[in-house]
């Protein structure tokens, strides 16, 4: 979080509890982003149970995905794919500790 366009970006972002939101809790997770523009003008977005919440969960797809990008951060692509190929052979791996290695940055 050192990038300055992030850093004042985040200056500008205020985070509160909705209620209308948190009536909906425990059955569903929501949240409403309300953006304004310099012109006065107001842009709002509810969500109701975002993809990955047990109301709404993710493909495996999407899962390895998101990994490909997190993981991206910190290791190179080949060994990313390398690990998304044994996490999809789990069911046939015996030692859980090459896994385990591979997933310790270094």
């Amino acid at each position: 979080m050192r990038n300055p366009a992030v850093l004042d970006l985040m200056q500008k972002i205020d985070v509160y509890p909705d209620p209308e939101m948190d009536k909906l809790i425990p059955h569903h997770r929501a949240a409403r982003a309300e953006v304004f523009l310099k012109d006065g003008t107001k842009l709002t977005s509810d969500i109701l149970d975002a993809k990955g919440e047990p109301e709404n969960p993710g493909s495996s797809s999407d899962i390895f995905d998101k990994f490909r990008m997190l993981a991206g951060t910190v290791f190179k692509k080949d060994r990313v794919e390398k690990i998304l190929e044994r996490i999809d052979s789990l069911e046939k791996v015996k030692d859980l500790s090459e896994l385990g290695r591979m997933l310790t940055a270094k």
